[in-house]
């Protein structure tokens, strides 16, 4: 078995009290996720993702088919708690109730010896930098960085993505999937 990983993260809680010296400037670098909590606490379940996957694609100018499809699991607000929960799963705190689950998958990665690759994009203002925290946690993980995609780099690169995959999995000699 393998594991690859792309624009995501592992983080730390946002906002520490002890020996922080600049909280404003490490909550402003978490501002979208931030802003996302706050929408989610205003408006619980009645998140509006129509308006958020247009800003989110806005730069990629995809078509309102693709919009659609990203908004078909979600006819209702009734069917928005995967949006709801999702920015719930970031600590901003230590006690956050999810801070434990991160950092005990921080330390799995630490002792991790299967195959690792890390493939994040040169342009998500959202992740930007944190393919670097992986590499430090897999020093042996395999690194790639997808040109010119954003956050949502599978509808930009899909293409490149799998031929990266396909290849790292070679390599790996993984023998079946």
């Amino acid at each position: 078995s393998s594991v690859t990983v792309m624009n995501t993260g592992l983080p730390s809680p946002i906002i520490s009290f002890s020996g922080e010296p600049s909280i404003p400037k490490k909550v402003l670098s978490f501002l979208p996720i931030t802003l996302w909590r706050s929408v989610v606490d205003l408006f619980g379940s009645w998140v509006p993702l129509g308006l958020l996957f247009k800003y989110a694609f806005k730069k990629y100018n995809l078509s309102s088919k693709i919009i659609s499809g990203y908004l078909a699991p979600h006819p209702t607000p009734m069917y928005c708690g995967g949006a709801k929960a999702w920015p719930l799963m970031l600590p901003f705190f230590k006690d956050d109730s999810v801070t434990m689950h991160t950092w005990e998958a921080r330390n799995c990665l630490k002792i991790w010896k299967k195959p690792f690759l890390v493939m994040f994009s040169d342009s998500d203002p959202i992740t930007r930098g944190v393919d670097k925290e992986f590499l430090k946690l897999v020093p042996k993980a395999t690194h790639v960085t997808i040109k010119g995609a954003g956050h949502f780099l599978q509808e930009t690169h899909g293409e490149e993505l799998a031929v990266e995959i396909i290849k790292f999995l070679s390599s790996s000699k993984i023998t079946h999937i």
